[in-house]
């Protein structure tokens, strides 16, 4: 069963229009565990927080310059092989032709896009500063790779995590896509925490917790993007392609 980590997880909640949720789950190789699908069903942490102040998306496609080379498509052999004979000579006695230019920009694979978050958490009450004490150790514990006790050479990849918007907790009754993305299977790269944002207030409880923490989070998705191809505004990932054949 899922550790659940809900902020805030009293009577504050209802006042939440939006809310965002992480979903963590076991990392697998196989296509069919690497869907969003499949981390929503099966999660080993989820971890729900009001909407935060700042998320972005970095959509980043790379292209390389490459060389359209299929002249011999054009001509038969022997005309192409007297063409650049042709080519060669008049270089030489310094006309100054060379080879037309097939350079073009070619799609280098791979690309894939990177989620940042940046959220205040700031604490009404004692209980509610465990409460975001507790998320930032849970984002920072899952960002690492687990040990396995059986063993000293190995260790678990740090699990997959899925991402979406809601409201009125959980429920969906939002436009999900107007507020997160539609975010696809992702890892977490790095988790940046500052337990003391409010410098010049003593934002601390009587068990001296801290009332306010600020979380940086980056996941970059798994694999690549795609288009759906049938005119919708949708994204899938090579593993929703390929449980969808």
């Amino acid at each position: 069963m899922a550790i659940e980590y809900i902020f805030p997880n009293d009577n504050y909640g209802t006042e939440i229009p939006v809310w965002m949720n992480f979903y963590a789950a076991p990392f697998s190789t196989f296509s069919e565990k690497r869907t969003r699908n499949e981390v929503l069903s099966n999660p080993v942490a989820t971890i729900s927080v009001p909407f935060p102040n700042r998320m972005s998306t970095a959509n980043t496609q790379q292209y390389m310059t490459g060389q359209y080379s299929d002249l011999e498509g054009l001509f038969d052999k022997e005309e192409y092989d007297l063409k650049q004979s042709e080519l060669q000579n008049s270089f030489t006695q310094g006309l100054g032709i060379i080879s037309y230019d097939h350079a073009e920009t070619l799609l280098t694979p791979g690309a894939r896009r990177t989620h940042l978050f940046d959220m205040n958490l700031v604490a009404k009450t004692q209980d509610q500063s465990f409460t975001i004490n507790n998320i930032a150790l849970a984002f920072q514990t899952y960002m690492y790779p687990t040990a396995f006790t059986e063993s000293l050479l190995n260790m678990g990849h740090p699990p997959l995590w899925h991402f979406f918007a809601s409201g009125d907790f959980r429920e969906a009754t939002i436009k999900r896509a107007y507020w997160d993305g539609n975010p696809l299977v992702s890892v977490l790269q790095s988790v940046d925490i500052n337990r003391s944002p409010i410098s010049s207030l003593p934002f601390m409880t009587p068990d001296f917790t801290p009332l306010a923490i600020n979380i940086k989070l980056r996941f970059i998705e798994l694999e690549p993007a795609m288009q759906l191809g049938n005119g919708s505004l949708g994204l899938f990932s090579r593993s929703e392609r390929f449980t969808q054949l």
